[in-house]
């Protein structure tokens, strides 16, 4: 159908006459009937009964009529919609840690609770995975620990986040401070996706040449559920390392506890989106609240 002769023919109905509908479209007599005659002509019935200069509506024509008021309305309502830019509606696709999440996703749901027209889409990865994700447009921005330059993606960096070491609380209270490397061994890790990566940089720092790698140690359980993890821990049947994220929002708290380090260990994080992406307004108080949460974490 076209729609610069529908747009003549719900003028038309809404002017009443000819003359008034050539004079608003700045068009001639001759051109009004012709684009009436052309949409009669493409829909194959006739949409006025016409007596003299006067003229009414057929039913096919009341039917069409309805549906260009529609249509037009629709119209209307995207455009204004494309223009609005309003921090409170519309859908944040999001990726973190797990152990982010933990602490993220019960902030950004009372905001969707204080604004209902937002929708707050949170995913929950390894830095790999959401690296992909935010390159092939399936998340718009996402928090990650390494970097790694594409062209198409912009890294800043917004903080970082401390590794713990976490052992059960009844085992800290045999070995005050840092553990010595023969009663860790003999307590044995708890294993999960980051575990191996976590490990091999504070025990490294902590415990020096006497740690030659996870398999110098019993491996007691393995988890990949982030919040799931400090469960054996706190029943006293391993340690782990873990982001101090996870330890602040575990339901564990007071049977588990971090070991004091020589150092910090800490790694940096990174908000990553395309480079063409602009951000709409919803997400200023979404970031802001993630780099609220990161320095808070970079205290701890």
């Amino acid at each position: 159908m076209n729609y610069r002769w529908l747009h003549t023919f719900i003028t038309l109905v809404e002017e009443g006459t000819f003359t008034q509908t050539a004079q608003k479209l700045h068009m001639t007599q001759p051109g009004v009937s012709q684009h009436i005659a052309k949409l009669e002509q493409s829909l194959g019935v006739s949409l006025l009964a016409r007596e003299g200069k006067r003229f009414e509506l057929t039913e096919p024509g009341r039917r069409l009529a309805d549906y260009a008021v529609r249509v037009f309305q629709q119209e209307q309502h995207l455009l204004q919609t494309l223009a609005d830019d309003s921090p409170y509606q519309g859908e944040c696709r999001i990726g973190c840690s797990g152990s982010l999440a933990l602490l993220l996703y019960p902030v950004f749901l009372q905001r969707q609770c204080d604004h209902r027209e937002l929708m707050v889409s949170l995913e929950a990865a390894p830095n790999e995975r959401l690296i992909n994700m935010v390159d092939k447009g399936e998340l718009d921005v996402a928090v990650v620990s390494i970097a790694k330059p594409k062209g198409e993606l912009e890294y800043t960096a917004i903080g970082h986040q401390n590794l713990c070491l976490v052992v059960p609380k009844t085992f800290a209270v045999k070995h005050k401070g840092l553990p010595d490397w023969a009663a860790l061994q003999q307590l044995g890790f708890i294993d999960h996706p980051d575990a191996a990566s976590y490990m091999n940089q504070v025990l490294a720092l902590a415990y020096g040449k006497q740690f030659t790698g996870l398999q110098a140690l019993s491996k007691r359980s393995y988890v990949n559920q982030i919040n799931q993890i400090l469960t054996p821990v706190a029943q006293g049947l391993g340690f782990t390392v873990l982001p101090q994220a996870t330890i602040d929002s575990s339901p564990h708290i007071k049977k588990i506890t971090s070991v004091p380090l020589p150092k910090a260990v800490v790694e940096p994080l990174y908000l990553i989106k395309r480079r063409e992406f602009r951000k709409p307004s919803r997400y200023e108080w979404f970031e802001l609240q993630i780099r609220s949460e990161v320095n808070r974490l970079a205290r701890a």
